[in-house]
């Protein structure tokens, strides 16, 4: 496959998930200052943050990503002044600086030991810095996907099925993925305050009325994902 059918393929993908807007806010109303985000994929989150926040609260940006070829359309889809997009793993990344806010989205499950990841990411924070961070809920999480996969096969064309397939070219797999009790336990080991916002599954009924439902009720045990906000 061709570096750019690559790299259309990465933004098809990454754009099918995005944050409800009451989880967009949050995440808006807490990003400020100095900014990490760990691994950035193709750019596209970090984009629609920057382009939704007041330019004033943000002094500047890093953007890591370990991908070779999520880090090249990363570099064109971020073509910023404020931004440094970094061709780094996080365990690689040494610097001195202390940031005030850092993303996480989709990173935890990942890595190999999340015990030293989030040590690490609360090292990096100010004192009234803020971690925000995503990650699937594990259990509907995976019933999501095994009902996706038996759609696509029952019901999509044959050259869907092999476009499903070649997504792993860009992908990494999960190491540990958490259900949201086992998340909140990890994070408060620490940061001293957690919040825990539901993101719900099945994106095709995002609609304003189902975002709604989603953030009146905040009901964790039903949610595809987990946002994070921590602090120390």
């Amino acid at each position: 496959m061709s570096l750019s059918g690559k790299f259309s393929k990465i933004l098809k993908t990454e754009n099918m998930y995005r944050f409800p807007d009451y989880i967009l806010k949050e995440i808006l109303s807490k990003t400020r200052g100095k900014v990490l985000d760990i691994g950035t994929g193709n750019g596209l989150k970090l984009k629609k943050i920057l382009e939704k926040i007041n330019k004033n609260q943000i002094e500047k940006v890093v953007a890591l990503e370990i991908n070779k070829t999520l880090f090249q359309v990363a570099k064109e889809v971020l073509n910023y002044d404020f931004i440094d997009v970094i061709n780094c793993s996080f365990e690689d990344f040494h610097t001195d600086e202390k940031y005030d806010t850092i993303f996480a989205f989709e990173v935890i499950e990942h890595v190999q030991n999340p015990y030293l990841f989030l040590e690490k990411c609360r090292d990096l924070l100010n004192e009234q810095g803020c971690l925000i961070i995503t990650t699937p809920n594990k259990r509907i999480y995976l019933f999501q996907e095994k009902f996706y996969s038996l759609v696509y096969k029952l019901f999509y064309r044959e050259e869907n099925k092999t476009y499903i397939s070649k997504l792993d070219d860009v992908g990494q797999a999960h190491v540990k993925e958490f259900d949201y009790k086992e998340f909140s336990l990890i994070l408060k080991q620490f940061f001293d305050r957690v919040n825990l916002y539901a993101i719900y599954p099945f994106r095709s009924l995002r609609s304003k009325l189902y975002e709604k439902i989603n953030e009146i009720t905040n009901f964790l045990p039903f949610s595809i994902r987990v946002l994070a906000v921590c602090r120390r």
